[in-house]
This record gives C-alpha cells, structure tokens and sequence, in this order.
C-alpha cells in the first residue's frame, strides 16, 4: 500500500475538526503534537537497520586485508587461528598471502556468503508474497501507540500516517 503523508495529515487535520470543534489552525497546531509523538523512539526502531548496514559494511572492508595484506593476515593468524605460515619466500606478493589465508579464510568466507545468499533469496521471496516480517510488525507496534496515545481521532488516519512517516528521517510535510 502505497501512503502520501501530506494526504494522511490532512486526513488527520480534518478529523480533528471534527471531533475538536476547531478550526483548521488550531488542527494543524494539535497535529503537529501527533507528528511529535509519533517519531518518539524512531531511533530505536531504525537501530537494527543501522546495525546491520554497519556490519556488513564493516565485515566487507575487513574481509580484503584479511586475505590479501600481509601484516593483517599474520595478526589474525596469530590471535585466532594459529596456522602453520608459509616460508617467507612464499609470502612475498598479495596473492601469494592471500593462498595462505585463504585455506582458514574460505571456510568463514565462504559460509557466510552462503548464508547471506540464503537469506537474500528467502528475503526475495518475502517481498513477492508482500511481506516485510519484521518492519511491519514495527510499523504495527508503532501505528498501535500512536492510536493509544490519541484515543479520540480516527485509528485508521493515526494509523496510515504512523506506518508512511519514514525510520530514517521524517518526511518534511509540504503545505
């Protein structure tokens, strides 16, 4: 479903109208606490997200040093792996250190990106059956406090504008 947020506010605006008895200004002054509350914890909601982007960005950068730079690949070994090395004569290009690493690298590597492969596709699958799990039950959870926090206008508009106000930064709202 696709939601355009200035048409969720003025849904909203128009509600309040309603049931408040008031004019349009002091409607959008009202829907503007509404707008205030509904972003409360988005930084939270949004955390899980960042983690993830963080983490693969980072596991990403780490994986090249750690197959191909020399000084990278003895300090892993010698923390955690604990390997016998080739000769110094055989350790003298980057591709020769990344033969060495690559026989204790392949295996993490190569699971991982298995399991990465895995969970695109299944993830791919979600999306052509319309499913999002895991945002959509925050999308829910959150649309749910905003209709508890303001029990007298119409749940389906809290609920609309709750789930099209974006994680990352608030839509800026055009008059």
């Amino acid at each position: 479903m696709f939601l355009v947020p200035e048409a969720c506010r003025e849904c909203i605006v128009r509600d309040i109208m309603v049931v408040d008895q008031v004019e349009y200004d002091e409607a959008k002054k009202v829907f503007e606490q509404i707008r205030i509350s509904n972003r409360q914890g988005m930084a939270i909601f949004a955390m899980p997200f960042r983690i993830g982007v963080f983490l693969s960005i980072t596991g990403a950068v780490a994986s090249l040093p750690l197959v191909f730079d020399r000084a990278a690949v003895e300090w892993f070994n010698d923390m955690f792996v604990t390997a016998e090395m080739p000769p110094e004569h055989d350790l003298e290009t980057v591709l020769e250190v990344g033969s060495a690493a690559w026989a204790w690298m392949e295996p993490v590597l190569g699971t991982v990106s298995f399991y990465l492969l895995c969970m695109q596709f299944a993830r791919a699958q979600l999306q052509n059956l319309g499913l999002r799990p895991y945002f959509s039950w925050q999308q829910d959870r959150r649309a749910d406090r905003l209709v508890r926090l303001y029990p007298r206008y119409h749940a389906i508009f809290l609920r609309n504008y709750s789930k099209c106000d974006p994680l990352a930064d608030p839509h800026e709202l055009v008059e």
